[in-house]
């Protein structure tokens, strides 16, 4: 009855940690995955310009907006302000501004904002604007070919057929990464309990 007991608290326990570690930020990419990295083109022509994505959101809340960036020289000064807006509603519902020096090389760089509710399937507009840029210092965003369904991307005044390698964010419970923790914890319990009894 004890060991009974001591399963269910163990189990219970179990299903604790592995329904808290399911809670993970999720990403959609607006972009076509499928594309080769190293044929990304990057917004290095257009220094101190406009950067503007419309895309459609597919989760019911957003946290956040990454996008994939290229350094060249030392962006420390560099400045960049971002801010999203509700295309339907016609406004802005998320800004920020950050500091070059946090920006890495080659690196997803996540742009986080309060949580956006009510946000499935409505159109926004993500902008980017850096400034104190110059030919040997400045911050580049990656696009790839192609526009993809449902987005649009203007960079300066200039209207691209192009896809910003972007992805939003969202903090919620995934049931696909607790079926697989799931199914690895009873797969090592069972294994332990098979490998107990054949030395027992």
């Amino acid at each position: 009855m004890k060991k009974k007991g001591r399963f269910i608290i163990g189990m219970i326990i179990i299903l604790i940690v592995i329904f808290v570690y399911a809670h993970i930020s999720k990403t959609h990419c607006i972009y076509d995955k499928k594309i080769d990295a190293s044929t990304y083109k990057t917004t290095s022509f257009y220094l101190n310009q406009t950067v503007s994505q419309e895309f459609k959101s597919l989760e019911k809340t957003l946290d956040g907006i990454q996008v994939k960036c290229k350094l060249t020289g030392n962006p420390e000064n560099v400045e960049v302000k971002f801010r999203l807006v509700d295309n339907e509603a016609g406004k802005e519902v998320a800004n920020g501004e950050v500091e070059g020096n946090t920006f890495k090389d080659s690196k997803f760089y996540n742009f986080s904002f309060d949580t956006i509710q009510n946000s499935l399937n409505k159109n926004y507009t993500f902008e980017l604007q850096t400034y104190n840029e110059n030919s040997e210092n400045h911050i580049d965003f990656c696009f790839t070919d192609g526009r993809q369904k449902n987005t649009s991307l203007v960079i300066g005044e200039e209207k691209m057929e192009n896809t910003l390698v972007l992805k939003t964010v969202t903090k919620r419970f995934d049931i696909e990464t607790f079926l697989i923790l799931g199914v690895f914890v009873i797969y090592i319990i069972v294994f332990i309990k098979f490998l107990y009894r054949m030395f027992k």
